[in-house]
């Protein structure tokens, strides 16, 4: 995993497996991308597998998301890892949109942000 902040988001690029080994790394991570701004961005199109506790990661982050009152973007994501969304009825977080249409015509830099913990 690697993340970067810009434009008043958090970016977490999550790679390889999302699934019960590696929830406890992903939500490590997730908090050190967190911040005050308007939200947050998941971009999984490194992710090569996921279970239905990965799934789980990635919604409850939405909840979290959701009653702080920001904005969660879950993009980029591979048609194997789609199709485990659409099977746990979760489907509604994904989007089909890229980075730039979500921070709008905005230009300016990401900054890298030393993640704790590299996987499970």
């Amino acid at each position: 995993m690697r993340g970067d902040r810009g434009e008043g988001f958090g970016r977490l690029f999550i790679e390889g497996e999302l699934d019960l080994s590696a929830v406890p790394s992903f939500e490590v991570n997730l908090r050190s991308v967190e911040h005050e701004g308007r939200g947050l961005i998941l971009d999984l199109a490194g992710v090569t597998f996921t279970d239905s506790s990965g799934i789980h990661a990635l919604a409850g982050a939405a909840d979290r998301a959701l009653e702080r009152g920001r904005q969660l973007e879950i993009v980029n994501c591979p048609p194997s890892v789609e199709r485990m969304f659409g099977l746990t009825g979760n489907q509604h977080l994904l989007k089909d949109a890229s980075v730039s249409e979500l921070i709008g015509n905005s230009v300016g830099e990401w900054t890298p942000i030393a993640l704790p913990q590299e996987g499970p």
